[in-house]
């Protein structure tokens, strides 16, 4: 790993904090069955321990908060889901159809 990136995760890698990576700090919450308001609430949780244990987020009145990710200025906010769709490639041809709509 170079110099000046860390990775931290709880047991279960339930919580991971990247620092360095793609951007100043990234942190990833997971859990089972989409249950976002749970790993909403456990984002909110370990973004108020950060700062208030290690430091505060570098934040200014025009731009809110700076990130190396210009489409992340102002919220420095992103989501993603991943999701597990059994059996979707089985039959290729409904497949096709299902990617054809979107």
């Amino acid at each position: 790993m170079p110099h000046g990136r860390a990775v931290w995760h709880s047991n279960g890698n339930a919580v991971k904090v990247i620092v360095n990576d793609e951007d100043h700090l990234r942190i990833e919450v997971d859990g089972p069955k989409a249950d976002i308001p749970t790993l909403y609430k456990r984002l909110v949780q370990v973004t108020n321990h950060m700062e208030n244990k290690v430091q505060k987020y570098q934040r200014t009145k025009r731009l809110g908060y700076l990130t190396t990710d210009p489409a992340k200025l102002g919220t420095s906010f992103s989501c993603e889901m991943h999701m597990i769709i059994p059996q979707l490639a089985v039959d290729l041809t409904k497949l096709k159809v299902v990617a054809e709509k979107f």
